[in-house]
């Protein structure tokens, strides 16, 4: 499951992989993007239209979930309500995989007014950035964190803007 999906780079890429995909984005023009870059041959994606707070969506449960950039963009009340809501989506012994943004972004972090510790508010969105620690306490005690790597990514958006982030990357599994 890929929540937050967005215009679907990454749900596509694991779907090519041979992985059944589910894609989920808030944002209906998203999930249009989305779809738009399926050919004929991906019979392994689907996606919809959801909020992934609400408890009501998404039902069943799932080997692995990927969350690309979308923990970071919550407030901390959220970011618990998320991660509690994908620990009841995760299979036992399931991955929750996701990137999120670093304290050390120099040059995004502190930009904006600081509206939570570590959290600004940016380009009219909020935006919490982590510091190594913090991941492992926002985690429910029946995760364990297997990798926590940080790095620097460079993404495109769909009109073309590159943008360079330091991310962590987290595999997580869900040991009951």
């Amino acid at each position: 499951m890929s929540p937050g999906c967005g215009y679907g780079r990454n749900s596509l890429e694991l779907a090519k992989k041979g992985f059944k995909v589910k894609g989920t984005d808030v944002s209906s023009e998203a999930i249009k993007l989305a779809f738009r870059n399926i050919n004929a041959e991906i019979k392994n994606i689907e996606y919809k239209v959801e909020d992934i707070l609400n408890p009501n969506a998404t039902q069943g449960k799932f080997d692995a979930i990927y969350l690309s950039n979308v923990l970071h963009l919550f407030l901390k009340d959220e970011r618990t309500l998320l991660i509690n809501r994908m620990n009841e989506l995760l299979k036992p012994e399931g991955l929750m995989i996701f990137t999120c943004i670093s304290t050390e972004d120099h040059k995004n972090y502190g930009v904006g007014e600081e509206i939570e510790e570590n959290t600004f508010l940016h380009n009219d969105k909020s935006l919490h950035f982590y510091n190594e620690k913090e991941i492992d306490h926002e985690l429910p005690s029946n995760f364990k964190v297997l990798e926590q790597t940080l790095h620097t990514q460079t993404e495109t958006d769909p009109a073309g803007n590159k943008e360079e982030l330091v991310l962590w990357f987290v595999v997580a599994k869900k040991v009951y």
